[in-house]
């Protein structure tokens, strides 16, 4: 869009600057008409309309600037994150068209309704080609569309000049306000523009040559009707319309006084056609070489002089863009045929995409990806390409065998380090028994305890209650208790009561 708007100004510019340097001050006001208009037509449309023509075989020789070599493979670029800004810079643009665009077209309605409230509510004279509307206010005369609006006194009192109300006629005869309505209409479009203020004001302009020289075509009066033009240097009338007093009195005048040259006229013509040969060929959308059908082509080679188009995917965490829209991933399939939509099989492979990829971490990432590869099978550029869009990482490399080489003999183990420790029978047990519960029922009072029994594998305890159990300081349950004291020679048990209901066991080892 950018290319677009930038190729479209310039041309804009071209051909209005030639229009103002060779056309305006001539006296060939219905060429100009036609030119002014066809300059926007041509502005509009040329930026998108490419060329295309035939060329004989290429051969290697071929500069390789402009050698592509065709291949199944991906161009990859900007894999760099994005700044935040950037990503909000689109919408921020849109915001501020959009903002611009409702400005300028409340504007341009509004002054509609209003020219139309003003026929309406204001007393009619139907003529035959045309509607006199008769105004209160005093104010110039001026025309839109059919209707030609006048002060009523002075229309009432005969104050009014022929050769103005036929000025008038003529702007509604000639369908000088379509001109205006279509300039207005693009103005409100491309507002952020100031050719368009440029234009339509050349336009007004030349509308006025062209009321002027069909006034003295009818009566033949040149210097009365030059001397008419004086006596309206004031009024106040719609931007829509097309007023009498609208340009300079002085170029109006000057324009009476031309004659009209052929010679002149064919001179013009002869420096337009370099101009718009320039315009084709600077801010057309493309021109494309194309070998015929019968040259063969180097394999492998083709010379193109326009740049290959381009898509850009842009994917984080588990949303998508395609050339900056957002697109689900049911659809991503969808979006990729819509981008590529015309695009032949030859332009499909020489298609630059430029990635930017955030993909989440682990196995959830991975997960997205396989999916995402399967929409893109679906598209018509994966069938032209004939691979995935991001191909599977490749396999480990195999681990190399270890060659057949005996371990070295394992080091021989310390010999056990001899002190004097106590049998198991010698446990220490700092108290063997506390009563940790006691309750009564039936009349009989009934013990819990925890005792402890000794044999040679260390201690057990027989019956626990509510303990907590800790061994060296860190919590335990029972079992893990007992397996941790097996084996173990020094062993100090401390019993303590917390309450009538529970008790804390303090196992202590140094082994």
């Amino acid at each position: 869009m950018i290319e677009y708007l930038i190729k479209s100004t310039l041309c804009l510019l071209v051909l209005f600057v030639f229009y103002k340097l060779a056309l305006e001050g001539e006296h060939m006001h219905k060429f100009k008409r036609f030119y002014l208009l066809g300059s926007l037509v041509l502005s509009l449309v040329l930026p998108i309309i490419g060329f295309t023509y035939h060329t004989g075989a290429v051969t290697a020789e071929a500069d390789t600037g402009s050698q592509v070599v065709k291949s199944g493979s991906l161009v990859a670029e900007n894999l760099v994150e994005t700044t935040q800004f950037s990503d909000l810079m689109p919408y921020l643009i849109g915001i501020i068209y959009l903002a611009g665009l409702i400005f300028f077209g409340i504007r341009f309605f509004r002054n509609l309704r209003e020219i139309f409230l003003r026929v309406k509510l204001n007393k009619q004279i139907r003529m035959p080609h045309y509607t006199n509307v008769l105004l209160k206010e005093r104010l110039s005369p001026h025309s839109f569309l059919k209707y030609i609006f006048l002060n009523k006194t002075s229309y009432e009192r005969r104050e009014i000049e022929q050769e103005v109300l036929k000025h008038e006629e003529a702007h509604v005869r000639q369908r000088h306000s379509l001109d205006i309505l279509i300039i207005e209409g693009l103005q409100v479009i491309f507002w952020f523009n100031p050719l368009y203020i440029l234009y339509k004001s050349a336009m007004q302009m030349n509308h006025e040559f062209l009321a002027d020289k069909a006034v003295v075509e009818s009566s033949g009066h040149t210097l009365d009707y030059s001397k008419l033009l004086f006596n309206y240097s004031a009024g106040r009338h719609q931007g829509l319309t097309s007023s009498f007093n609208h340009s300079l009195i002085k170029k109006r005048i000057l324009m009476i006084s031309k004659p009209f040259s052929k010679k002149r006229l064919a001179t013009r013509l002869s420096l337009l056609l370099p101009v718009l040969a320039v315009c084709i060929l600077l801010f057309n959308n493309g021109i494309t070489a194309k070998p015929l059908d019968n040259t063969p082509v180097t394999a492998g080679i083709h010379v193109d002089q326009q740049e290959p188009k381009e898509l850009t995917i842009k994917i984080a965490g588990e949303q998508i863009w395609v050339n900056q829209e957002k697109v689900a991933l049911e659809d991503f399939s969808r979006a990729i045929n819509r981008a590529t939509k015309g695009m032949t099989e030859e332009e499909l492979r020489e298609l630059k995409l430029n990635f930017n990829v955030q993909l989440k971490e682990g196995e959830e990432g991975r997960s997205f990806l396989q999916k995402f590869n399967r929409e893109f099978l679906e598209t018509r550029l994966s069938k032209v390409l004939g691979q995935d869009l991001f191909p599977p990482a490749p396999p480990a490399p195999p681990i190399p065998e270890e060659a057949n080489v005996p371990a070295p003999p394992a080091p021989p183990a310390p010999a056990p380090k001899v002190k004097d420790v106590p049998r198991a029978s010698e446990v220490k047990v700092t108290r063997r028994i506390e009563v940790i519960k006691e309750s009564e029922e039936n009349g009989a009072k009934e013990m819990t305890v925890v005792k402890m029994g000794e044999n040679e594998d260390g201690a057990s305890f027989k019956s626990i209650g509510d303990a907590n159990f800790y061994f060296n300081g860190e919590k335990v349950s029972r079992q893990e208790a007992e397996r941790l004291m097996k084996g173990k020679k020094d062993i100090r048990i401390e019993v303590k009561k917390i309450d009538d209901k529970k008790a804390e066991v303090q196992i202590h080892s140094d082994d």
